[in-house]
């Protein structure tokens, strides 16, 4: 069991270590300087901004265009009242001309601000939500996989209890073993120290019996030549 539940920890941990580290916050509660969406977004807006500005230009220029037409293609009305036939001025035609020349750079322009916004939204916006969504998958998986493991913790409770009862048991008896053990280490202890003095006391005791070996020795060869000493006087 207590296998089982390491490999649940080593599981969990390598989950936790597939998540991304771009943002080990929520983007709600992220910094500005650490967040591009809102940066991304102000900057889509200004370039939505400017798109419009040139479509606004492009349609003014397209409705002068369409009412000059409409002006130039009409049937010329003779009246005494109303003199020459309508028709556009040389200054209109100027400014008509002028415009037809900036069609061209609008145009330009409004293809840089698309693409801008589509760089923008590319590299930005798409690559941070890109980021969110693998956070988002890695997080759900995490969350699974902590799921397992509580479904799991009621049988590493149990078996950790009965682990514990085992080792309650072992403790009690090993107590009285050890007290045991200690009784008869004062035994040895006691048994060495009683032979030490032995071999003390036998050893004093081969001195004086070969000092009392010696003394005899000495005693009988003095006898010996006092008996020889007498045997010669007479």
């Amino acid at each position: 069991m207590l296998a089982a539940f390491d490999q649940d920890l080593v599981t969990l941990e390598a989950t936790l270590s597939k998540l991304p580290n771009a943002s080990p916050k929520p983007p709600s509660i992220l910094h500005p300087n650490q967040n591009p969406i809102p940066r991304s977004l102000s900057a889509l807006d200004h370039l939505t901004v400017n798109l419009v500005d040139s479509f606004e230009k492009l349609n003014h220029h397209y409705e002068q265009c369409v009412d000059a037409l409409r002006r130039t293609e009409a049937t010329p009305v003779q009246s005494s009242t109303v003199g020459l036939p309508q028709s556009l001025s040389p200054e209109e035609f100027r400014v008509l001309e002028s415009d037809a020349e900036a069609v061209g750079e609008v145009l330009e322009e409004m293809s840089h601000y698309l693409r801008e916004m589509e760089t923008i939204y590319t590299e930005q916006v798409q690559g941070h939500t890109s980021t969110l969504e693998a956070c988002h998958a890695g997080t759900n998986e995490a969350f699974a996989q902590f799921d397992d493991f509580q479904g799991n913790l009621g049988s590493y409770i149990v078996a950790t209890t009965e682990f514990e009862g085992v080792q309650k048991e072992y403790h009690s008896m090993i107590h009285p073993a050890l007290d045991r053990l200690a009784a008869l280490s004062d035994f040895y202890a006691g048994f060495a120290r009683a032979y030490d003095e032995m071999v003390v006391e036998v050893g004093r005791r081969m001195g004086i019996k070969n000092k009392m070996e010696g003394i005899m020795k000495t005693a009988l060869a003095e006898i010996e030549e006092l008996y020889e000493r007498r045997s010669m006087r007479s």
